[in-house]
Parts: structure tokens; C-alpha cells; sequence
């Protein structure tokens, strides 16, 4: 599904920038107050590369590296 592409495309480009990065955020006290600066500009741009090739009507999954996540149980069971 597309989801999963766009959700690994996402985690791809995150890890690119430094950031393990998933479909959620968990901030701690550890998490300093740069540290947060850095994220949201990493996401800001990420969301807006995966915007743009959206926008021009490409297919995501041309951007990947790699495979397609899996997600969710259905993983451990296939």
C-alpha cells in the first residue's frame, strides 16, 4: 500500500538527516531543546520533499533505497 511507502520514504530521508525517525514522536527530558529545533526542521523538510514529488505526480517508491517496510503483526505472520 501507499501508506507504507510514504511511511518508509519518510523514515529514509529522516535517517539521511541524522534522526531515527518513525510515524510517532516520544520526547523526553532528555531530548534538549536543540535537539527538537533540528527535528522539526528536519521534518519540515522532508515533508516537503515528499510533497513536491507527490505534487509532480511521481511515484514515491522510485525515491527508496531499499525495500518497502512492513508494518503492524502482519509482519511476523507472512
Amino acid at each position: 500500500p501507499r501508506g507504507d511507502v510514504l511511511r518508509t520514504l519518510f523514515t529514509q530521508q529522516m535517517l539521511g538527516r541524522g534522526f531515527l525517525a518513525g510515524t510517532g514522536f516520544y520526547p523526553t527530558l532528555a531530548h534538549t531543546e536543540e535537539i527538537l529545533k533540528r527535528y522539526a526542521a528536519a521534518v519540515e523538510d522532508v515533508f516537503g520533499e515528499i510533497a513536491a514529488i507527490l505534487r509532480a505526480g511521481d511515484e514515491p517508491a522510485r525515491h527508496l533505497r531499499g525495500p518497502v517496510a512492513h508494518s503492524g503483526f502482519r509482519r511476523l505472520t507472512s
